[in-house]
């Protein structure tokens, strides 16, 4: 079904995000809350899916109306941080948007590294730059799990310092969407820090399994399981395990019914350090870590930093000299 047809059937929401720009990098569908939750630009926003939901369009903040619809169960959670405010404020309101930016210290921190452009205070002052720039020193949130049956994790960028936090989402028929100020921690491991780059996660168990560049310049390449009841492990430097990937997706995928057994893929691409090619191929691959902490079937689980990744390849030959492409298991 095309996008356009969907939209001719006149059954479907349209939802643009907050003044018509969602930006969203990272969304959980939620079936136990019968809820959507997308991760954008400074914000996080919950979206009902039954038949009743006011959400999907956009909708002005603070009891105002538009395109038709009335705010009246919108509202708004807001971090602010005022240009020469150093102090978080919060203003409580119930349901459906948190706005988590980052902070003006680490705005400015990121702009004096030089990830992004010094912009007029002429060209501040237009709503487009406050809500359509692609600015690199935002917090895009990146990374939504659910952690038990009442929160979620979030993570987000930060201005190249990424961050986590816990988002209250309520017990089933409770719609709650508020996010823990006083608990936010440290999301390096967890989140990328540039919120353009690949990046793949998944939450096993309490254990939060990662593929991503762990450090400030995107040179640091690992896979990293972090949070749950272990001590965080990664895998070592060395670019014959990872070589400049590009994450996909990372999944548990059992082998058989032992659970002791589990192991998570992560999916990727990377140049080929095998390759003859003088611009190096570029291979898709996948690599597996184990879940567990004993050394079974053969693979090796992440231990003292120095952890152990499996990565095989297949190749996949078209027509053409350069038509050479790879996807493994």
């Amino acid at each position: 079904l095309l996008f356009l047809d969907l939209l001719s059937t006149n059954r479907s929401n349209l939802f643009i995000g907050h003044r018509g720009f969602l930006d969203f990098r990272s969304m959980f569908l939620d079936e136990y809350h019968d809820r959507l939750f997308i991760g954008g630009k400074n914000t996080m926003y919950s979206l009902r899916l039954d038949k009743n939901n006011v959400d999907a369009k956009e909708v002005k903040q603070m009891g105002t109306k538009q395109s038709g619809l009335t705010s009246t169960n919108i509202s708004v959670t807001r971090v602010l941080t005022g240009f020469k405010k150093k102090k978080r404020e919060r203003i409580d309101t119930v349901k459906n948007i948190i706005y988590w930016p980052s902070l003006y210290d680490q705005e400015m921190e990121c702009r004096m590294k030089g990830k992004d452009p010094i912009v007029s205070a002429l060209f501040r002052a237009l709503p487009f730059y406050q809500y359509n720039q692609q600015t690199e020193c935002a917090n895009y949130v990146r990374l939504l799990h659910p952690y038990n049956r009442t929160h979620l994790l979030a993570c987000g960028t930060g201005a190249f310092q990424p961050v986590c936090a816990f988002v209250y989402v309520g017990h089933r028929g409770e719609h709650a969407f508020t996010m823990d100020l006083m608990n936010v921690e440290n999301g390096r491991g967890k989140c990328p820090h540039d919120p353009n780059r690949p990046f793949a996660s998944t939450f096993i168990g309490g254990d939060l399994y990662t593929g991503l560049s762990a450090d400030f310049l995107g040179r640091d390449p690992v896979i990293f399981r972090s949070m749950g009841a272990r001590s965080a492990v990664r895998t070592e430097t060395d670019q014959r395990l990872l070589h400049d990937p590009k994450f996909v997706a990372s999944h548990l995928i059992p082998d058989n019914d032992d659970r002791d057994n589990d192991k998570v893929y992560f999916f990727f691409t990377e140049k080929a350090m095998e390759s003859e090619v003088k611009s190096r191929a570029v291979y898709s691959r996948v690599g597996r870590v184990c879940a567990v902490q004993n050394d079974l079937a053969g693979c090796k689980p992440l231990v003292n930093q120095q952890g152990t990744i499996v990565t095989l390849k297949m190749l996949c030959q078209g027509t053409g000299p350069k038509q050479l492409s790879s996807f493994g298991p």
